[in-house]
């Protein structure tokens, strides 16, 4: 009997540790914006490749696919499996995909989301602390085409270009440098 005493207790206390002590898992958005461009580059070669020269949603299965695919190439920056959600502004949320079939069930939570910033250029992550980095959003032609479409996507629904230009991001250097002291237990103030 004391010995499920002590087990219920140390199971007990451990939940209560975890829980007060620890912040969620996030992803590194750096990782997440180079992962997507990769995904973007190889999609301009599979656009060449297939003779693709206007985009359509036809075509978003194939780059939901090298989203995916990148997200959770190794070495990997986030624990589990990651799946990917095309949304109707053209933003696109990377999810806890605890059952790996890259469908946003139920119950999984959203990681990261990175849209499309037209005015400046940029591609924006942001994780679920509402965090924000970015990095210019430079790609090969019909990768452009892409963009094109993703960004009527977004004028469909309300977006219109210079809505991001008040958010607040951290630069890529900065992200790295707050991200690094928030790991050591240092404090970091965002930009």
């Amino acid at each position: 009997m004391k010995r499920v005493k002590y087990i219920v207790s140390a199971t007990a206390l451990t939940m209560l540790l975890s829980a007060c002590g620890g912040s969620p898992e996030s992803a590194d958005l750096n990782a997440v914006l180079d992962r997507t461009l990769d995904a973007l580059d190889r999609y301009d070669v599979y656009l060449t490749e297939n003779n693709v020269t206007e985009v359509s949603d036809e075509q978003m299965p194939t780059l939901l696919d090298n989203l995916h695919e990148s997200y959770n190439a190794e070495p990997k920056f986030y624990s589990a499996p990651i799946g990917v959600a095309l949304k109707d502004d053209a933003s696109f949320d990377g999810f806890k995909d605890d059952n790996s079939n890259n469908i946003k069930d139920s119950g999984e939570s959203t990681i990261f989301t990175v849209e499309i910033d037209s005015a400046n250029q940029r591609l924006i992550a942001t994780d679920e602390t509402g965090t924000s980095t970015f990095r210019g959003a430079t790609t090969g032609f019909l990768a452009g085409a892409l963009m094109g479409h993703l960004l009527s996507r977004q004028s469909a629904a309300g977006i219109k270009p210079g809505a991001f230009n008040n958010r607040k991001v951290s630069s890529p250097d900065s992200y790295r440098s707050a991200r690094a002291a928030s790991r050591s237990g240092g404090s970091s103030s965002r930009k």
